[in-house]
Parts: structure tokens; C-alpha cells; sequence
């Protein structure tokens, strides 16, 4: 941790925010899906989003949701309202986000896609930022995901499989440190 936000960066204490979620209930058996609702993000940029697994968590078997390279979107939306002086509370910056983004506003239907939402899954070239995609939080005991703080993501409406078990930890972005006044 210290090695990504630098050494005044704390180190989480406790880890108590356990995700124990059993898989949705047989019949009728539910198509697997990408929600349209529900994405969020939960901090600012520039800390970590920990995902720590203490199950096997496989394609469709519960993990979060993620939009790759969305941290750079988030960043860029907040970036774009400071420059033009707006103030926002989190609710209206959630929705401006929705409608800044083309890509964005089809995921979360805002505009039109498919049911499934299944082609989300698949990369889609965003000019110099790369591509976004859809990805899943999969895993073994053990592996953590390390992600930026305003990773988009979402909690999947169906999976499959044992109960996902594991636990999420936001690190905040050490606050810069104070320049000694100099006489």
C-alpha cells in the first residue's frame, strides 16, 4: 500500500467488512446478466479499492462488477466540473457522470442496450484512455485485487456457485504533506 500512495499512506487496522453472499435461488434459473442499475463509486480518486477473496470466486460466481479504466472517466468528470467552478453534492455529481459518457450513459440505461448487457463485456476503444470494458472481480482464497478508489462498479444481480466470501477496503489518498515554512 505504502509502495502505491507513498510512505505517509495508513495501512488499514481492520479488515472487518466481510461480503458473504450466497447465490441466487434456483428456479426459475436466471440468465446472467450486467445490471443496468446500481453503479456507483465509493471514493474519490487516487486511493485503493481492496478486494480481498477468502473464496473462490469464478466467472458468474458473484464477484463485483467493474469497469476497467473507469477511474480515468470519474477523474476527468470531477476534474471538468472543478475547472468550470461547479459544486456538487455526490448525488449530482453521480448524475452528471451517467449522462457524460456515451459508453456510461448505454451501461447503465440511460440510453438503449441490450437486456443482458452482455456486450459490455467486451473492450470498446475510448480514444487516449484506452478501452473500457465491463471485468469481474474473480479470484482464490488469498488474491487480493488492488483497484483505484473510484473504480465503477457494481454488486452482480445473479451468480452462481458457492457463496462469494470476501471483503472490500477503501485506502484513502494520504492528504499531501505540509511544506515546512521556510524562513
Amino acid at each position: 500500500i505504502s509502495a502505491l500512495l507513498g510512505p505517509q499512506a495508513e495501512v488499514p487496522r481492520r479488515w472487518n467488512m466481510f461480503r458473504v453472499d450466497p447465490p441466487t435461488p434456483a428456479p426459475p434459473p436466471l440468465p446472467w446478466i450486467v445490471p443496468a442499475e446500481g453503479w456507483h463509486w465509493d471514493a474519490p480518486p487516487g486511493g485503493l479499492m481492496l478486494f480481498v477473496f477468502y473464496s473462490r470466486i469464478a466467472a458468474q460466481g458473484g464477484g463485483t462488477l467493474f469497469v476497467e479504466g473507469s477511474h480515468r472517466l470519474i477523474g476527468e468528470h470531477l476534474v471538468g466540473l472543478a475547472l468550470a467552478g461547479r459544486e456538487a453534492g455526490v448525488r449530482e455529481l453521480r448524475r452528471g457522470f451517467l449522462s457524460a459518457h456515451p459508453w456510461i450513459a448505454r451501461l447503465t440505461g440511460q440510453r438503449e442496450r441490450s437486456v443482458a448487457g452482455t456486450e459490455f463485456m467486451r473492450p470498446c476503444a475510448d480514444g487516449d484512455r484506452g478501452s473500457l470494458r465491463v471485468r469481474q472481480a474473480v479470484g482464490l482464497p488469498g488474491d487480493v485485487l488492488i483497484c483505484d478508489s473510484s473504480i465503477y462498479h457494481v454488486k452482480p444481480v445473479v451468480h452462481r456457485g458457492p457463496p462469494r466470501v470476501m471483503s472490500i477496503k477503501l485506502v484513502p489518498r494520504p492528504a499531501p504533506a505540509e511544506e515546512p515554512d521556510l524562513p
